[in-house]
């Protein structure tokens, strides 16, 4: 069985750059139907995490009648978000009020964790040296 040496390895500390030019939300297209709206966004420099999170805010708003999104190739970091929405509603608005919704759930989560981390830590802190103790007090 062949190991890989340690010096054929990729360092972990590398990370890939993606370039930053243009914007990151596109409108593609925009079409008006007897029953609504429809638009189809790209993000650039994004995958599916932020499209679940996109597609599940959307989906719990009454204006929107569809939304999905499609990652179409896994080396491409774009997708592209699927909005329909009545007619009396504009999607820009639509995903503009979604987007804010996933910042405030993202924090929410954030917060959470950060608050299970902090009683997790505070369970086993009686096992700590003072010089441990400081510096979880820097911390939390």
């Amino acid at each position: 069985m062949n190991v890989p040496r340690t010096e054929d390895l990729p360092d972990p500390r590398m990370h890939i750059d993606l370039p930053t030019d243009g914007p990151k939300i596109t409108k593609e297209i925009e079409t008006e139907e007897e029953d609504g709206y429809i638009c189809i966004y790209k993000f650039n420099k994004e995958d599916a995490t932020i499209g679940g999170i996109l597609q599940e805010e959307l989906i719990r708003m009454e204006e929107v009648l569809i939304a999905t999104y499609e990652n179409r190739h896994p080396l491409f970091y774009d997708i592209h978000v699927y909005i329909k929405c009545v007619k009396t509603t504009i999607p820009d608005q639509v995903l503009k009020k979604a987007l804010i919704l996933c910042m405030e759930r993202i924090q929410r989560t954030k917060i959470m964790i950060v608050n299970k981390i902090k009683e997790e830590y505070k369970k086993s802190f009686f096992f700590l040296d003072e010089i441990d103790k400081q510096i979880f007090n820097l911390y939390f």
